[in-house]
C-alpha cells in the first residue's frame, strides 16, 4: 500500500529544485515581464532614437529598420503584458527566448565590426554601449526563458498551478 495520500499516480518531487518550480517559474514570469514592458514602453515613447539605434548596428535596410523600429515595441511590451497576466505564458516565453537570442547575436556582430554604440535596449537614445555585460544580461535572458519555456506545461497559468480550475 502506498504512504502517499494524495491520490496522485505520479511520485512527489522531492528534490529542492522540484519544490521550489513554482515560485522560480513565477519569479521568471514576472521578472521577464517587467522587463519587456518597461523595455518596450520606452521604445514606444521614443520611436525615432529607437530608429536610430536599430540603424547603428548596420545590418537592415532603411525600410526594414522602420519596421523593425514600429513592431518590435509593440511585441516587447505584448510578451510582458502577457507573463505578468499569466496569459500564453509559454508562446511569450519563447518569444523573448528568440529574441534575447537574436540580441545577442546583433551584438556580438557589432562588437566584430568595432561598433561602438548603444545597445538601444531600455534608452534608444543614449542608453548603455554594447559590451561584455549586455551580452552576458541578453544571454540570462535567453536561459531564463528557456528555462521558463521547458517547465510551464501547456495549458498551465504558469505557476505550476493549471490555467483553469476544475473544481
Amino acid at each position: 500500500m502506498d504512504c502517499d495520500s494524495s491520490g496522485s499516480d505520479s511520485p512527489p518531487n522531492r528534490t529542492f529544485l522540484g519544490r521550489q518550480r513554482p515560485a522560480v517559474l513565477l519569479a521568471i514570469r514576472f521578472g521577464l515581464g517587467l522587463v519587456f514592458l518597461v523595455s518596450g514602453f520606452y521604445k514606444i515613447r521614443q520611436p525615432y532614437a529607437f530608429f536610430d539605434s536599430i540603424q547603428a548596428y548596420r545590418v537592415l535596410c532603411p525600410f526594414l529598420a522602420i519596421s523593425t523600429a514600429v513592431v518590435l515595441p509593440w511585441l516587447e511590451l505584448t510578451v510582458g503584458l502577457a507573463l505578468i497576466a499569466g496569459v500564453l505564458i509559454r508562446g511569450a516565453l519563447f518569444a523573448i527566448a528568440c529574441l534575447a537570442l537574436a540580441f545577442v547575436v546583433l551584438q556580438v556582430l557589432a562588437m566584430g565590426r568595432g561598433l561602438e554604440i548603444s545597445c538601444g535596449c531600455f534608452a534608444p537614445s543614449g542608453g548603455e554601449h554594447i559590451g561584455i555585460l549586455t551580452i552576458a544580461r541578453d544571454l540570462l535572458i535567453t536561459l531564463s526563458a528557456g528555462i521558463g519555456f521547458l517547465w510551464a506545461r501547456p495549458g498551465s497559468a504558469g505557476n505550476g498551478e493549471p490555467a483553469i480550475s476544475a473544481s
